[in-house]
C-alpha cells in the first residue's frame, strides 16, 4: 500500500537511509543529515494535490502523535514476511511502542483482512482485537488507536456479501491516496465490482465534490 502510494508521486521505497530522500517516520523528533523527515500524511496530501508538498519549516509536515500510541500493542499476522513494506511498517510500529509478533497466543491484537482469516474466529474466542491493514496504518498516521469497530475499514471484510451488491459495478472520481483506498475496500466489502475507469458498463459513480 505505501509503495504503491510512493509510486503515485514517482518515487520508490528503498531501506537504505543513506540514499534516501525522504524519509517516512511517525517520530515527530527524528532528523536526518540528507533526508527530508516527512509523515504519511504527507504522501496522502501529496497525492491529493497532485505534487510534491513543500517540506521547509520545522516539522511542517509532521503529525505530532501521542508518544507510545501502540505501547502493550503486539500484533500478529501469518503474513508478516510477506507484508509490503514490513520494514517501514514495523519501525513505525516499535517507534509506537507496538511490536509485531510470530506468536498467536502472545498476542494482544490479529491482523485479518477477511472474516474468512483462519485466525478471525480463533482470535474473538481468546478475547484478542481484530484490525484490518487499514487499521494500522490509520492509527499510526493519526495518533490515535482507533476502535476498529467503530471504522468499517478497519475490521476484516465480511465473508458474505450484500444481496444484489453483485449486480453494481463502481467507479470512483477525484479521490485519491488512502481516502481512495478506503472506498475501494468498501466497494469490495459489499459485494459489488471496482473498476479504475468509468465506462457505460458501469452502474454507480462515487464522486467527491
Amino acid at each position: 500500500m505505501l509503495e504503491e502510494q510512493v509510486k503515485t508521486l514517482k518515487g520508490s521505497v528503498i531501506m537504505m537511509k543513506e540514499d534516501a530522500t525522504h524519509i517516512i517516520t511517525t517520530n515527530p523528533l527524528e532528523r536526518h543529515r540528507n533526508a527530508k523527515v516527512v509523515s504519511f500524511r504527507w504522501i496522502e496530501d501529496s497525492i491529493s494535490v497532485e505534487m510534491l508538498l513543500d517540506t521547509t519549516g520545522i516539522n511542517n509536515n509532521l503529525l505530532a502523535p501521542k508518544r507510545d500510541i501502540l505501547k502493550g500493542c503486539f500484533l500478529f499476522s501469518n503474513h508478516w514476511d510477506n507484508f509490503k513494506d514490513k520494514r517501514v511498517v514495523q519501525e513505525s510500529i516499535e517507534s509506537q511502542g507496538g511490536q509485531i509478533v510470530y506468536d498467536f497466543d502472545s498476542s494482544t491484537h490479529v491482523l485479518c483482512d477477511s472474516r474468512l482469516d483462519t485466525n478471525y474466529e480463533r482470535a474473538l474466542q481468546s478475547g484478542k482485537t481484530v484490525v484490518s491493514t487499514f487499521w494500522i496504518f490509520d492509527v499510526l498516521r493519526d495518533g490515535v488507536k482507533h476502535d476498529p469497530k467503530m471504522h468499517i475499514h478497519m475490521y476484516p471484510k465480511r465473508g458474505e456479501i450484500i444481496p444484489n451488491a453483485d449486480k453494481l459495478i463502481i467507479s470512483i472520481s477525484n479521490y485519491t491516496g488512502m481516502a481512495r483506498e478506503r472506498i475501494k475496500f468498501m466497494i469490495n466489502e459489499m459485494g459489488a465490482t471496482y473498476t479504475g475507469t468509468f465506462s457505460p458498463e458501469n452502474t454507480h459513480l462515487v464522486c467527491n465534490e
